[in-house]
C-alpha cells in the first residue's frame, strides 16, 4: 500500500500491509468511527486504524455478510446471506458485536462496487445514499444511474427521479463505476468517463454541472479509479494503472469560517 500526508500528496510511501488477506474485497471498505471495515470473500470482517495493520473482528465475523454498504456515525450497514436470502442488515449494541437484520434486499439493488455517502439532514437525522456499478450491463441496458437511501440500514429506497417525457426529465444518466459524495451541501456523482458531474439538491433530481466544477479535459479514457473526501473538502482522485494522483474543491470550501 502507498500513503501520503493529507497536507502533500506528491510523495507517496510504500509499505507492506499488515494481516490483511488475500481474499479481501476492496470495493468493500467502509470507514466507520475512525477505521477501515473490509469483507473476505468467506464472511470475515477485519478492520484497521491507518490502512496498514489490519485486525479480524471475530465478532461481526463468520454471519454470512456479503458486503458493506455505508458507515453511519453510530453503525455499520451491510448485505448478508441468511439462509439463501440477502437481506439488509446494520451493527448492532453498542460495542458493535453482532448484526441485526432488515428487510430482504430487492433484485434491483446493486451492491457491486458501492459508493456511499452519509450526511445530516436539516431535521437532525443521519441519512445514507449510495451507487454501485452494474455487472450485467449488456443484458439491463440502463438509462440512468438511480441512487438508493436509507435513514437507518435496514431498508433501502430507489431515488427514482420523475420522468416527464423523453426531452425532460430529472434523472442522472447512466455512470459506469458511478461515486457520490455529499459536498457543498448538495450530491454529486460523476462516473469513470469523468465528462462531468452531476449535482442534486436532495438526491433525487439531478442536473449537469456547466461551470465551476468541471473536470480537466486530461481526465478523459483514464482507467478504473479510487476517489475520497478529506477533512479539508479536497476531492482525492488516485488512477492506479496510470499512476497520477489530482485533487481539487471548490474554493469557498478553503476559507476558514470567523
Amino acid at each position: 500500500v502507498y500513503y501520503t500526508p493529507i497536507n502533500d500528496g506528491h510523495n507517496w510511501t510504500n509499505v507492506s500491509v499488515n494481516n490483511l488477506p488475500g481474499n479481501a474485497n476492496l470495493s468493500s471498505i467502509q470507514t466507520f468511527q475512525e477505521k477501515l471495515y473490509v469483507v473476505t470473500t468467506d464472511e470475515q470482517i477485519y478492520f484497521s486504524s491507518d490502512g496498514i495493520t489490519w485486525n479480524k473482528d471475530s465478532a461481526l465475523s463468520d454471519n454470512g455478510i456479503e458486503t458493506l454498504i455505508a458507515g453511519f456515525p453510530d453503525a455499520i450497514a451491510g448485505i448478508k446471506n441468511e439462509n439463501g436470502i440477502r437481506k439488509f442488515c446494520i451493527t448492532a449494541n453498542q460495542n458493535f458485536s453482532e448484526w441485526k437484520t432488515g428487510g430482504e434486499v430487492p433484485a434491483k439493488f446493486l451492491s457491486k462496487d458501492i459508493s456511499s455517502t452519509v450526511y445530516k439532514t436539516k431535521t437532525g437525522n443521519w441519512k445514507a445514499f449510495m451507487v454501485a456499478d452494474i455487472s450485467n450491463e449488456s443484458d439491463v441496458k440502463p438509462i440512468y444511474t438511480i441512487p438508493w437511501f436509507s435513514v437507518d440500514g435496514k431498508r433501502w429506497t430507489a431515488a427514482d427521479s420523475p420522468i416527464l417525457d423523453d426531452n425532460d426529465n430529472y434523472g442522472c444518466p447512466y455512470l459506469r463505476q458511478p461515486s457520490i459524495i455529499y459536498y457543498n451541501d448538495k450530491f454529486y456523482v460523476f462516473g469513470k468517463n469523468f465528462d462531468c458531474f452531476y449535482i442534486s439538491p436532495e438526491g433525487l433530481t439531478w442536473s449537469r454541472v456547466e461551470k465551476k466544477a468541471l473536470f480537466p479535459k486530461h481526465f478523459e479514457g483514464m482507467s478504473n479509479y479510487s476517489m475520497v473526501v478529506d477533512k479539508n473538502n479536497f476531492i482525492w482522485i488516485i488512477w492506479g494503472k496510470e499512476g497520477e494522483v489530482w485533487r481539487g474543491r471548490i474554493n469557498k470550501l478553503g476559507f476558514k469560517t470567523i
